[in-house]
């Protein structure tokens, strides 16, 4: 396949970097919308692991254009990078993008914009898990990046950079629907009351006589369900 482009070029303001926008122009393919070249991280080219869910490419539908495309999830940098042969382009995330995995996985992934429990926001792209009347339910897998750093004594040795699997978290539909984006779930039961109020007492409860645990997929679709059938 060989993509027609238009290229724009955008002047950073106050830096001596410019980005492309590339914006395919062929049809079938004309809303996906991808930079090139932008502020590039200067990992270490040492560094143990991948930024990425998967190396390689896994081919793709996008937004439920029929035509095959090959993807892959920068987990570090949260972004999606598409190969058009000898090209790789990044998807802009100025735009929502549906993404179903063709390698028998099953999965599907969706960009949204989130907020955490620490008060952080952004947009991203998340892994669809469960989907009701009621909610939906995300998980975001997280890859962290450390940078080398150098012993300090002849007691300590040089420790390299490297890219290392960090706690997934999970994310739902806002509850009281004063939000569209995703928040995240909470890590511990102590955090209910941010989200759910006056429902954390009878929550906390029932998690504690199931055994239920805050970070199982299974688990975590019981809770909200149960809190859907008290409202």
């Amino acid at each position: 396949m060989k993509l027609k482009y238009l290229v724009l070029v955008l002047a950073v303001v106050g830096t001596s970097v410019s980005a492309q926008i590339q914006q395919v122009n062929n049809g079938s393919l004309n809303e996906l919308v991808f930079y090139v070249g932008t502020n590039k991280p200067k990992y270490d080219a040492e560094a143990e692991g991948s930024p990425y869910l998967n190396e390689e490419f896994a081919p793709a539908r996008i937004n439920g254009i029929e035509e095959t495309q090959f993807v892959r999830f920068n987990a570090v940098e949260s972004t999606i990078e598409l190969k058009d042969e000898d090209k790789i382009l990044t998807l802009s995330n100025a735009y929502s993008y549906s993404i179903k995995l063709l390698n028998g996985s099953d999965q599907t992934y969706e960009t949204h914009s989130f907020s955490n429990e620490d008060g952080t926001s952004g947009i991203s792209f998340f892994e669809k898990l469960y989907v009701s009347k009621k909610f939906a339910l995300y998980q975001k897998e997280r890859i962290i990046y450390t940078a080398a750093k150098k012993a300090k004594s002849s007691y300590e040795q040089d420790l390299p950079a490297k890219f290392k699997r960090g706690r997934t978290l999970f994310y739902i539909t806002d509850p009281k629907l004063k939000s569209t984006g995703l928040l995240e779930f909470p890590k511990k039961k102590k955090n209910l009351s941010n989200l759910f109020e006056k429902q954390t007492k009878p929550m906390e409860k029932y998690i504690k006589k199931e055994g239920l645990k805050m970070n199982s997929t299974e688990d975590i679709i019981k809770i909200m369900n149960f809190y859907y059938e008290r409202n």
